[in-house]
């Protein structure tokens, strides 16, 4: 704050939600509800609160919001149009109820959180696969690529500091590439040229924070895992 020089390179919370809405906005339909689980926790809320901020700024009034997800299966069951659901909880046992309800979601578009991916694999000492759902989730960093540049990166890193690259490494490796780019173009100037770009590992979306403070990456990338598998979408 107070620093226009300063960047924030990993989206907040309240930013990721925030960019999950306006996702869930770009690809459904104004017709389709969304119903919104409000949480119990503080951090639960937060993010609840960030999504239904950013959703009611479109002017779309079709958001339920509640924290009873039994009234979300009992409405479910009797509905055959579409619907978005979204559950911003990390929560093992909510993942598993969903997975143990997948056959009651159809039609359903299940938006949760990266550690459901985890939650769902746990006890699978059989190799039997047990994750019956599909869901999409939110990162602020993908943390895995094919690509041949960034395999040899991911060994200097390695050599260097003697661990995996976290999140965030993998997240400033993408703006630090952003920013090479942007120089090269003579477009440093971030408030007359704006950086959009989709990087190996972020999306990056730079937004001022407020007049004479900096800037904060609130691009995410999208994901989706279905039984197990897991890509990128965005």
């Amino acid at each position: 704050m107070g620093n226009e020089r300063i960047i924030k390179a990993f989206p907040s919370d309240v930013s990721q939600w925030g960019a999950t809405a306006r996702y869930v906005l770009e690809k459904k339909s104004d017709k389709v509800p969304v119903f919104l689980y409000a949480g119990k926790t503080e951090a639960e809320k937060k993010r609840s609160e960030a999504f239904k901020a950013r959703y009611l700024k479109s002017g779309l009034k079709n958001l339920k919001v509640s924290n009873n997800l039994d009234s979300l299966f009992t409405a479910r069951a009797g509905q055959m149009d579409s619907m978005v659901v979204v559950v911003p909880s990390q929560s093992p046992e909510l993942a598993r109820k969903f997975n143990s309800k997948s056959h009651l979601l159809q039609r359903t578009w299940l938006l949760g959180m990266s550690d459901w991916v985890d939650h769902l694999s746990e006890g699978d000492a059989e190799g039997e696969v047990k994750n019956k759902l599909k869901f999409t989730f939110t990162k602020s960093a993908q943390s895995e690529s094919d690509d041949p540049e960034v395999n040899d990166w991911i060994k200097k890193y390695h050599r260097s500091y003697f661990t995996h690259p976290t999140d965030y490494s993998f997240c400033g490796h993408d703006i630090l590439k952003s920013f090479v780019q942007q120089q090269s173009l003579g477009m440093m100037d971030l408030l007359s040229h704006e950086m959009l770009m989709n990087g190996l590992f972020c999306n990056i979306d730079l937004v001022q924070v407020g007049r004479g403070n900096g800037f904060e990456n609130v691009g995410v990338v999208i994901m989706e895992s279905h039984q197990g598998v897991v890509i990128r979408v965005k």
